[in-house]
């Protein structure tokens, strides 16, 4: 059963592979928001705002892509049971 699940994981990883993609994209940007300081006194209030924000949006975005998947797998195993 769980060889099974592993092996329809692994196809649904595959065929969600491009929106793995995205969501490595969306990672990479947001790294860049939060680490790159524009250098002006008026920014560093509104990095302050920006950040929990762009933290939740990384969460929200790698947790949908997580559920995608998995719901992918579980359908998956289902079916070739």
């Amino acid at each position: 059963m769980r060889r099974k699940f592993l092996k329809s994981f692994k196809m649904s990883f595959v065929e969600y592979k491009r929106l793995w993609k995205q969501s490595g994209m969306v990672l990479m940007v947001a790294l860049l928001l939060l680490l790159i300081p524009i250098g002006s006194k008026s920014y560093l209030s509104v990095e302050n705002v920006m950040r929990p924000f762009i933290l939740i949006s990384i969460v929200i975005v790698f947790a949908l892509t997580t559920v995608l998947t998995l719901i992918n797998a579980f359908q998956k195993a289902r079916e070739d049971k």
